[in-house]
């Protein structure tokens, strides 16, 4: 600077960068469960908080809406819906569309397990503990949800008061918490504000805030036949929706459909069944066979000795065989019972049967190469021993003969590692081959299923009418996520000095109970 005049003059340089810099406010972390925590290997972002930026992010690593949990579907007597109980078996899903209808956007998701693996999964303290020691370790996150923290049969506040805890150690974030509302609250012991206020304790309040009431919203959601065809009554009496009409045409269709249903269910309790008996000790577990074998592939990857490398890959072989007997069992031990589903099923039998034989084939092949390590043929079955006798599917003529041990895939020279990873590539070719034919035969049931439900909906008015009104039926949740979308609208359209009050909410159409001035 140029100095005109004599004088004394003081000229301050600054060194540091700005003291206060400028970052987004009200960023939320959701802590609860999903259907899925994938980003690239199966459930590599279980207990990991992920940022996400939109819902479409949110639905591509975590997965879509846990199954309602219908208990009751009630019809007068002119068929029209009566009424429903329909609640979500989780809330961390609806919760988030909360946050976003609401001005939310960025946020954190912490997957403390898949509902993928119902009926087995549970809403558990440990489990949401977990997500929130893990939660502790990232800077950005400000505030802290716990939607499915209400679903806990005892110890909401225990949960409650560790996040507390968190927020005074660091001091840069702040906990949101819903209360242990009843069905149908008529004061504010049943809005859970005695239970809250008598067991959260005195410490660390100033770094959180409750709500209360719950919020009936509009969101939508989608239910189908599938979700009440067994639990449908009038005057009292169980009813099935057939019996309402004499067209034969629309009977019929019923049958198929609840049929159909039957069937995808039978698939599915297969599929799962097998996963988690295959994976007992796994934690989580894979809910699909593509996840399962990628769990299986990175372990044999991740040996590091010869005879883990066996054992390993006798996993494997022993993985592969168990599909087999999985579609077997669902020709004849638990057969669908649709006639165009198991005409799918006995059209993939020949493609079966040959994959079973190649898969004979390379464990013969590398028992000959490494003795006593393999045949697992022999071993491995969901009833202890199967043999090509245990394949129904089998051609008789070829009962006494299995195919010849083929050591053409794992070389004829190199290292274990070397062989085992030479033949890994075919065992992987086999496995897209009966991951395909799984695909199919639980892609055509589900087709069949929407196909039936499609006809249905275009021509039985009774059946139509009753879909649409329960789809169009309120959905009540906790009030957290709508209220953590708030304060990050506020806080980007305002400024963190404007108090999260007076402002209407989005997707809301009203309150489980209305509260006085004198509560």
């Amino acid at each position: 600077m140029a100095y005109k005049t004599p004088g004394v003059y003081v000229e301050e340089k600054s060194i540091f960068p700005p003291s206060v810099a400028q970052v987004a406010t009200a960023i939320t972390a959701f802590i609860g469960y999903t259907e899925k925590a994938t980003e690239r290997t199966p459930n590599d972002l279980h207990n990991v908080p992920k940022r996400i930026s939109d819902w479409l992010e949110f639905e591509r690593l975590f997965g879509y809406s846990p199954p309602l949990n219908i208990t009751s579907v009630r019809i007068n007597a002119n068929n029209a819906l009566a009424d429903g109980v329909i609640q979500p078996r989780f809330y961390l899903y609806d919760s988030l569309r909360l946050f976003f209808d609401n001005g939310g956007s960025v946020c954190y998701i912490v997957s403390v397990g898949q509902w993928g693996n119902l009926p087995s999964v549970s809403v558990q303290q440990s489990a949401l503990k977990a997500g929130l020691a893990a939660l502790e370790k990232f800077d950005e996150p400000t505030l802290i949800l716990f939607p499915d923290a209400v679903l806990l049969s005892s110890g909401l506040q225990d949960i409650q008061k560790a996040a507390l805890v968190q927020c005074n150690k660091l001091k840069d974030r702040f906990a949101i918490f819903d209360l242990k509302e009843q069905s149908t609250p008529t004061d504010l012991a049943s809005l859970g504000v005695d239970d809250f206020r008598n067991h959260i304790g005195t410490e660390n309040l100033k770094y959180g805030a409750a709500y209360t009431p719950y919020l009936h919203t509009s969101l939508k959601k989608t239910i189908r036949y599938r979700d009440i065809y067994q639990i449908i009554t009038r005057a009292g009496a169980a009813i099935n929706l057939g019996t309402l009409t004499k067209n034969r045409d629309v009977q019929t269709k019923i049958s198929d459909l609840e049929t159909a249903i039957r069937d995808v269910k039978t698939i599915n309790v297969a599929v799962s069944g097998f996963l988690s008996s295959f994976f007992s000790t796994s934690t989580p577990q894979p809910t699909t066979l593509s996840e399962g074998y990628q769990v299986l592939d990175a372990r044999f990857k991740k040996a590091s000795n010869d005879s883990e490398r066996h054992t390993r890959y006798a996993n494997i072989f022993d993985f592969l065989y168990r599909i087999i007997v999985v579609f077997d069992d669902l020709r004849f031990t638990t057969p669908v019972g649709g006639t165009n589903l198991l005409n799918t099923l006995t059209s993939l039998t020949s493609t079966a049967i040959k994959l079973y034989g190649q898969l004979i084939a390379m464990d013969r092949g590398a028992d000959s190469i490494w003795s006593s390590k393999y045949n697992c043929y022999a071993k491995t079955d969901n009833t202890g021993a199967l043999t090509s006798a245990n394949w129904r599917g089998w051609n008789p003529s070829d009962v006494t003969t299995l195919p010849s041990p083929d050591t053409t895939h794992f070389g004829s020279s190199g290292s274990v590692a070397e062989r085992l990873r030479n033949g890994l590539s075919t065992l992987n070719q086999i496995f897209e081959q009966l991951n395909a034919m799984m695909v199919e035969i639980s892609t055509s049931s589900n087709s069949i299923e929407n196909n039936c439900n499609k006809w249905l909906y275009d021509h039985y008015p009774t059946f139509k009418a009753l879909i649409d009104d329960l789809n169009n039926t309120m959905t009540t949740l906790p009030p957290s996520g709508a209220i953590a979308g708030v304060y990050a609208q506020v806080d980007a359209n305002r400024g963190v000095w404007k108090a999260p009050a007076n402002v209407s909410l989005n997707s809301v159409v009203g309150l489980t109970y209305n509260t006085i001035e004198t509560e």
